[in-house]
């Protein structure tokens, strides 16, 4: 540190010291006012009486001419006590409003002095406040003395080197005026005095205000002492010698006055506010709106066109710092005060916060219609949408039906012979990678590696190469006619999608009416064709209302009646309890997993269905369609055909849309279900169900349910 630095930092030291200095005193003399005006009049009191009883033993009782000791006599207002001859004492009563005053004032002029010398003045003038019942003044008044003497000796004497004054600092800090103790202990006091201040009774906003920034001063010197300190700790040989442990502990204490004085500028601008709020609301109150002129009306005409100018660009761009702008607004108005305020007055507006409310109010107005406004276009649009796509549905005749499924027959028979080369060409593809495992295997336990030469040129491995190669071929060769047999049938299917939707007959088994319970269900059901032996024995509707399973019998029938392809399955129907909100479920490895939750009761799971229309099912389906949902999942969660399902509906619809216009979510959102929105799988079993379960399924349905038939019963095995 070089002299100039030290000279500065020696500056600040005795800054410290002064002010640490002054609080104490500060801090020690407010205590004894604030020892009760109880205790202070008592000391009074019995400093009279051991007068009074000095004056009688020495002297003799006093004749009776005069005033006899313990007198009281008021003059100008203010009562007197004889304690003596010629010797007379104010006065103070403990529960009378002057004495509180006089305590009151005498600790305000205690906290406002700048120094000890202006503070041992308020004292001295004011010296029996502080003297005890003997009437000896207190130790501090003395320690007070000692400390102006210091002072002002130092003044007087030669002003010693840098180096000396900071020596002295050290010294005086391992005395009594630690400046870290004194700043902690300053913090203590400002606490108590932070924490004290909103119980505090004022005159008025303006008084709180002024003692509140005031107060606040105070919180910032006692901050920058401690960041003094702080910063001393720091210089190159801590020349206050402040240990570690009082480093954290000014660190600590600096924390929570930041704290306290963030929180306290709340305090004051909250203050601030409140005072101007009533200020401009006498203000607006003030101004008569009930005899306008013309004049008037087209100032105030204007100003309510600056102020919806305003509201409406806010609309177009929102932005979050508004009342800064409003309140330039306000300020710069073409529109000068007088009418401005008739306005504020017109509309009921009469703080800055009632304007601000009133604009932020009228802009979230526009923006939510403005929202809502929108949001009835994007609705219109999809519902555009979606009744262009269902206009598609169509009727057939049932000489259209019969064309369709004339040209299917000339179809099918090139599918059946496509079908039987992708079976051969499965069982040499197959055949040929046995081979290869085995021939690779074989070479390697010779010593071969995949990547050598021997291993390549391996006569046997050259032939299944070309085996390989010759089957890849053969597989694009596939694909092609596949998807030319495809475009062929498309054209076929609407007719032929139509007549399973509506004209299909198929024989219905009228036995199922007549049972009773659920085993005689089952009983029926293993009697079909529809599962093997396996299938058979993992059917379970025990835990299922009775009229469900017939209901599920009814459903199955037709479904294999439709797509007897699907016939002799292993997996069939089950029922498990979850307490999810699942109904069903259902797979390709599992078949249909019934909630015995909602399957036991019949009638509670038809009106739990029906509140769900729209969001977990499509309309017009009941809730036996849920059988038809859960088996397009046993149909399709093999090989992703669910999401082939898909990709063809949304292009044949055109879903996909322009720029701008609804998207495919919103399509299937208010076409078929919010629920048919989750996935492929569940789009392909919400429509499936749809068509299978509604009478006026959507053209979303139909197609679901025409692109189903084709890759399950015409093309199976090739999609």
């Amino acid at each position: 540190m070089d002299d100039f630095q030290k000279i500065e930092f020696q500056k600040s030291l005795q800054k410290i010291k002064d002010r640490t200095q002054l609080e104490y005193f500060k801090r020690e003399l407010i205590k004894v006012l604030e020892a009760g005006e109880d205790k202070v009049s008592k000391a009074i009191e019995d400093y009279d009486k051991s007068v009074a009883k000095t004056f009688r033993e020495e002297f003799g009782i006093e004749k009776s001419r005069g005033y006899g000791i313990g007198t009281i006599r008021e003059w100008k207002g203010r009562k007197y006590k004889k304690i003596a001859p010629n010797k007379w004492r104010l006065v103070y009563e403990s529960n009378s409003r002057g004495a509180k005053q006089s305590i009151a004032y005498l600790k305000k002029a205690v906290m406002d002095a700048k120094s000890t010398d202006e503070l041992l003045e308020i004292v001295m003038q004011n010296i029996n406040r502080f003297q005890d019942a003997n009437g000896k003044t207190l130790d501090i008044v003395s320690e007070l003395q000692q400390a102006v003497k210091e002072s002002k000796a130092k003044l007087n004497a030669g002003k010693p080197s840098t180096q000396e004054q900071i020596d002295e600092m050290k010294k005086q800090n391992d005395k009594k005026y630690n400046p870290v103790k004194a700043a902690i202990g300053d913090y203590v006091f400002i606490h108590d005095k932070y924490k004290g201040f909103a119980s505090h009774e004022f005159k008025d906003d303006e008084q709180k205000l002024k003692e509140a920034e005031k107060f606040m001063n105070e919180m910032v010197d006692l901050k920058q002492k401690i960041n003094l300190l702080q910063n001393g700790y720091t210089y190159e040989g801590n020349p206050l010698g402040i240990s570690d442990e009082e480093y954290d502990a000014l660190t600590d204490t600096a924390g929570k006055l930041n704290s306290n004085i963030y929180s306290f500028e709340t305090v004051i601008d909250g203050l601030k506010h409140k005072i101007q709020n009533g200020k401009t609301k006498e203000l607006i109150d003030a101004v008569d709106i009930e005899n306008l002129t013309e004049e008037d009306k087209e100032q105030i005409n204007q100003f309510n066109k600056e102020i919806s100018d305003f509201i409406e660009s806010k609309i177009e761009n929102y932005t979050w710092d508004l009342q800064k702008q409003i309140y330039d607004l306000l300020k710069n108005s073409k529109v000068d005060l007088e009418h401005g305020r008739m306005w504020l007055k017109q509309h009921g507006l009469f703080t800055p916060d009632d304007t601000v409310q009133y604009i932020r109010n009228k802009i979230n107005e526009g923006l939510e219609a403005r929202r809502k406004a929108k949001l009835e276009e994007k609705k219109k649009q999809v519902n555009e949408k979606i009744d262009a796509i269902n206009s598609q549905v169509k009727t057939y005749s049932d000489e259209e039906i019969q064309k369709a499924f004339e040209g299917l027959d000339s179809v099918q028979k090139e599918i059946e012979s496509l079908k039987a080369k992708v079976v051969t060409h499965n069982g040499i593809t197959r055949q040929n990678e046995i081979a290869y495992n085995t021939r690779s295997a074989e070479l390697m336990q010779q010593g071969f590696s995949r990547w050598s030469k021997e291993y390549d040129e391996d006569p046997m491995m050259v032939q299944i190469k070309k085996t390989k190669d010759k089957m890849w071929e053969e597989s694009k060769e596939i694909r092609a006619k596949r998807d030319e047999l495809e475009k062929q049938l498309d054209p076929l299917m609407d007719a032929i999608g139509y007549y399973y939707l509506n004209k299909f007959e198929y024989e219905k088994d009228s036995s199922i009416d007549s049972c009773k319970t659920q085993a005689e269900v089952m009983d029926l059901i293993k009697s079909k064709d529809w599962y093997d032996d396996n299938g058979k024995t993992r059917l379970d509707l025990k835990n299922v209302d009775v009229e469900a399973a017939k209901d599920m019998f009814r459903c199955m029938e037709r479904i294999f009646a439709i797509f007897p392809e699907q016939k002799g399955s292993k997996v069939s129907m089950q029922t498990n309890y979850s307490n999810s909100r699942t109904w069903a479920f259902g797979g390709s490895g599992n078949g249909i997993t019934f909630n015995s939750k909602y399957w036991k009761n019949y009638d509670d799971l038809k009106a739990d269905y029906e509140k769900t229309e729209g969001g977990f099912h499509p309309k017009g389906t009941s809730a036996i369609d849920i059988i038809y949902h859960e088996y397009y999942h046993v149909m399709t969660t093999g090989g992703d055909l669910a999401a082939t399902i898909k990709n063809k509906v949304t292009k044949n619809l055109k879903m996909k849309g322009k720029k701008g216009g609804p998207k495919q979510g919103e399509l299937i959102r208010f076409g078929v279900s919010e629920y048919a929105t989750k996935n492929a799988d569940e789009f392909g079993a919400e429509c499936f169900c749809q068509a299978m379960g509604s009478k006026n399924p959507t053209q979303f349905a139909i197609e679901v349910f025409k692109e189903t038939l084709k890759a399950k019963k015409y093309m199976r095995g090739l999609i």
